[in-house]
């Protein structure tokens, strides 16, 4: 499959690789906060689903499919939330996480007309 892509389709597909297990990590780990802090996660699911989504397209050429994998992505990571001490699963983080898709995907339809 590796050997079908483009040398950007490449560099985009470890970019990929290197979100996914970001985001696994700061999901999964248990959280810390302070107290009386501004809640602004939900601009940080935005731009990290927005950023998988984009390096996604990029490697396969097709939105749908990104979009449905990074959706999906961020609800099992949701989930996997319930597990990890201090972290609580959040059905509206998830619905975040696919605007964040949502968004990048309209972003790159309105900037060029090649996208599918």
């Amino acid at each position: 499959m590796l050997n079908k892509l483009s040398v950007s389709q490449k560099i985009y597909f470890i970019l990929t690789i290197f979100i996914l297990l970001t985001i696994t990590f700061l999901s999964l780990k248990p959280q810390t906060t302070v107290e009386g802090s501004l809640d602004t996660s939900w601009i940080r699911h935005i731009l990290a689903y927005a950023v998988l989504t984009f390096c996604l397209f990029k490697t396969i050429k097709n939105k749908n499919i990104s979009l449905i994998f990074a959706g999906a992505y961020g609800f099992v990571m949701e989930f996997l939330q319930g597990f990890v001490p201090t972290r609580v699963p959040s059905i509206s983080d998830g619905l975040i996480n696919i605007l964040g898709s949502f968004i990048i995907l309209i972003f790159l339809q309105l900037t060029n007309k090649n996208v599918n």
